[in-house]
């Protein structure tokens, strides 16, 4: 893989990383990593793609699992759709929202850092993943580990 990048940086504190692939994808490719550093999916720049979209909604796990400091959640839409992506305790309190806004059909991997919403380190524990997208609703268990 040859890897020739540049990036843009939005107003939310957000930006657009631009890279040049070998491999299924020849060309430039763009991917929006927001201001927590989740990357989104990529578009084509200049190129036609010969990318096959998921055909399923699907939530893989997280990896590691257990973890220490950060885990990767890797999820798959078959097509454009508003997804959520939240992070609940066992009582069913919500911890964090990864991920609430519209995303293109793809795969996509966001990192978690084991902090909530107001930026503070949760309790070791066992925590439930939960992406949906008003019309399914899939779900993996994730071990904190501190």
């Amino acid at each position: 893989m040859t890897l020739q990048f540049w990036q843009t940086v939005t107003a939310g504190g957000g930006c657009t990383v631009v890279w040049e692939e070998v491999g299924s994808y020849v060309g430039l490719r763009a991917q929006r990593v927001d201001r927590f550093g989740n990357l989104g999916g990529t578009t084509p720049v200049n190129e036609e793609s010969h990318a096959v979209l998921p055909n399923e909604f699907y939530l893989e796990s997280p990896n590691p699992n257990p973890f220490h400091d950060t885990v990767k959640i890797s999820f798959s839409v078959p097509q454009n759709a508003a997804v959520a992506l939240k992070i609940y305790n066992l009582l069913g309190k919500e911890v964090i929202t990864l991920k609430s806004e519209k995303i293109p059909g793809g795969s996509h991997s966001i990192y978690w850092d084991g902090m909530d919403k107001t930026g503070q380190k949760i309790a070791a524990g066992i925590y439930i993943v939960i992406l949906s997208n008003g019309r399914y609703r899939l779900t993996q268990k994730i071990i904190l580990l501190r």
